[in-house]
């Protein structure tokens, strides 16, 4: 790929996964959907930005790990936004009426208010399980990688389901995006060694399972479906690597 095309996409890909401000066009746009392996490339600066932050207040001695979880939490979305947040709402709001016009109502109904607060209270309980220093740098930058490629994976084993921002993304990512997504993780079996293995598969099987249940009920995946997928995949990701002796 071409370093301009590249840069392009990265540039999308900042615009579109962060609240930094970057002018982009259709031409980053194209890049993007093109070469959707920058993902993951995203999620590696996404991850160290918020593993860095967390481990520097981590060594602030009047901020104790509960305060600490909730102050990772807010700069987390300060950085990304809540679009994949509302994607999350937006699934259960239409699994809860069993059909996909329901993700697209404007209201915010009990499955989204219920799934946002479930959500919310296992992430910060994952990350105040998460242990200090170096190790929440690991732990951020691995599982907001994985969180991307929880996308990529929806994206390319999932069929559209209606037309959409999502469906170029869905339409595009191919064999070779995932193959550089999962080489990019190669360095965390180093540090995790073989348990690095745990936190990959079960995001792979929640995905898998997300599939199943919205071909099921909405006969394919959107734009609310992947953001979903990055919740989730992180969510998995956090749990299961605190979870792991490192």
């Amino acid at each position: 790929m071409p370093k301009t095309k590249f840069l392009s996409a990265m540039t999308g890909g900042i615009a579109f996964f962060t609240r930094i401000p970057i002018k982009t066009g259709e031409e980053e746009f194209s890049a993007l959907t093109d070469n959707t392996f920058v993902f993951t490339v995203i999620g590696a600066i996404i991850g160290l930005s918020v593993g860095i932050f967390s481990s520097s207040i981590s060594s602030i001695t009047f901020i104790n790990v509960e305060l600490r979880a909730v102050l990772t939490i807010v700069f987390l979305y300060l950085l990304t936004g809540f679009l994949h947040l509302d994607g999350l709402a937006d699934l259960f709001d239409g699994l809860m009426a069993n059909e996909i016009e329901a993700m697209k109502d404007t209201k915010v109904g009990v499955g989204a208010l219920a799934s946002l607060v479930i959500y919310l209270i296992f992430l910060y309980i994952a990350i105040k399980n998460l242990g200090d220093g170096a190790n929440l740098i690991l732990a951020f930058l691995s599982a907001e990688m994985l969180a991307k490629i929880s996308m990529l994976n929806l994206a390319f084993f999932g069929r559209s389901s209606h037309v959409g921002m999502a469906r170029p993304f869905i339409e595009k990512t191919s064999r070779k995006d995932i193959v550089i997504s999962y080489i990019l993780l190669v360095p965390f079996f180093y540090f995790f060694k073989d348990f690095f293995f745990f936190p990959v598969i079960s995001v792979l099987f929640a995905d898998l399972a997300i599939l199943w249940v919205c071909d099921r009920y909405f006969g394919g995946i959107g734009g609310d479906v992947l953001g979903a997928g990055n919740e989730i995949g992180r969510l998995v990701a956090l749990v299961v690597i605190g979870c792991m002796p490192f």
